[in-house]
């Protein structure tokens, strides 16, 4: 529960780690997003990432335009990021409305500086990088233009330009160095699903200060728009927040 990637032991000193992910949501961005989610859960590890391979799944009478989109932005995010499309498969697939990127990710790490959701200790300090809700927010600001159209545009552009903060690639890298105990990339669930899953996977909880934590205009304004538009998300996540704290609660604060 909440481990981001698998390690294989290579030799006494390093480990090569493993991860896979699909984005199944995103109606655009998606081999942007594909690779940045893989990318990040081996950072999560404690790994430099090295690689990806890409499935790439798609409906019938699927554009050449289309698919050539999505592997465009698949190279370009690969070369940002400096590592390498070792490979993949792409084929048309019965049954899909939608294209769906499955994106495996391949990195290496020093087996002393592994590191997992389950590391947490009493007395440690969470720490949050850059804010919650970004990718949400990219995604929602790209892909529900319509159901966003009342909200300030200047607000929606800059949650579209969320995209260029989704790495977490180089904050990994330094809290490997300061000495982290434990990290998760919490990509699904938010905050309180990843703190839920971390506390599970360390046998203890967590105590987290809501007001502390950062969450940016446009995503306060997404949110609004969104439970404003379609009253039930609000009763939605509400039941699934009181069931996380239930959880959470279950389990002796870090303390």
């Amino acid at each position: 529960m909440g481990v981001d990637a698998a390690a294989v032991a290579v030799d006494a000193d390093w480990a090569c780690v493993l991860t896979t992910d699909p984005i199944t949501t995103a109606a655009s961005g998606a081999g942007r997003l594909a690779v940045h989610v893989v990318c990040n859960d081996l950072a999560a590890m404690g790994a430099e990432p090295l690689g990806v391979l890409a499935t790439l799944l798609f409906p019938g009478g699927v554009s050449a335009a289309t698919i050539g989109e999505i592997t465009a932005e698949i190279d370009a995010t690969a070369r940002e990021l400096n590592v390498e499309v070792l490979g993949g498969h792409t084929e048309v697939a019965p049954g899909l409305s939608a294209p769906i990127v499955v994106m495996t990710g391949v990195g290496q790490a020093r087996r002393d500086r592994l590191l997992t959701a389950g590391g947490a200790r009493p007395g440690d300090a969470l720490v949050l990088t850059k804010a919650a809700g970004l990718e949400g927010s990219h995604i929602l600001a790209s892909d529900f233009v319509d159901r966003l159209a009342d909200m300030d545009s200047a607000l929606l552009e800059e949650a579209r330009g969320y995209a260029a903060e989704l790495s977490v690639v180089p904050e990994a890298r330094l809290a490997v160095e300061l000495g982290a105990t434990a990290m998760h990339d919490p990509t699904e669930g938010g905050i309180i699903g990843a703190s839920w899953e971390m506390a599970e996977a360390s046998g203890c909880g967590f105590r987290i200060e809501a007001s502390r934590i950062v969450v940016r205009p446009a995503t306060q304004a997404i949110c609004a728009a969104l439970i404003h538009a379609d009253g039930h998300v609000e009763e939605i996540t509400q039941l699934d927040r009181d069931e996380i704290y239930r959880l959470v609660e279950q389990r002796p604060a870090a303390e």
